[in-house]
């Protein structure tokens, strides 16, 4: 089944819909138009994006070593707890989980 989408980072709602307006639902469809077709209706910074992201080519710098602003955990709900003491292993094992990525 074709995806109704293009799925490229940076292409949210707004952008899909003119995109689909001009008959691009996929890369493949994307591929068919030139760069200056791109940038005439998108302008240059987003369809010079469009042009290589749906060729694979990302030159966009990849950043390691960020400070992390937050750390979570979730537990699913499918889990059912038979004990008292299962539920606090279990809680404890998240506690932990969260202590060590914390310092991490």
């Amino acid at each position: 089944m074709m995806t109704t989408s293009v799925q490229i980072a940076g292409v949210g709602y707004s952008l899909n819909a003119k995109l689909s307006s001009l008959g691009v639902s996929t890369c493949s469809d994307l591929q068919k138009l030139s760069l200056a077709s791109l940038q005439k209706q998108f302008g240059m910074k987003t369809g010079q994006m469009l042009y290589k992201c749906c060729r694979g080519t990302d030159d966009r710098t990849f950043r390691t070593g960020m400070e992390r602003k937050s750390v979570s955990a979730e537990m699913n709900y499918g889990i059912r707890f038979t004990t008292v003491g299962h539920s606090l292993t279990v809680k404890l094992g998240l506690i932990n989980f969260l202590v060590c990525s914390f310092f991490i």
